[in-house]
């Protein structure tokens, strides 16, 4: 009989590593960060990076935001056309 492990939770399917969404047209670079502070809470670090390829991003902002948030913030980011990609060299 197998055993079948529970599902990771929404987050970790996003962006379990670190999930990257790229708008073109505003040249801008989002990366979602799953992050675990010495306390047990668990947030998400959204950086912000403006990057004209074949250049590397540039650093523009950074926040911790709660897993809800995150995960509404990839969604309302994708309905506007922002796509999924691969990460870019740092």
């Amino acid at each position: 009989m197998a055993v079948r492990l529970p599902d990771p939770p929404p987050h970790q399917q996003l962006f379990p590593a670190g999930g990257w969404l790229v708008n073109g047209q505003q040249r801008l670079l989002m990366q979602f960060r799953p992050q675990t502070s010495r306390m047990g809470a668990s947030q998400v670090e959204l950086r912000t990076f403006h990057w004209v390829p074949p250049h590397p991003p540039i650093p523009q902002s950074r926040r911790l935001l709660a897993i809800p948030d995150a995960l509404d913030t990839w969604g309302q980011l994708q309905s506007r056309g922002w796509r999924r990609v691969k990460p870019p060299v740092l």
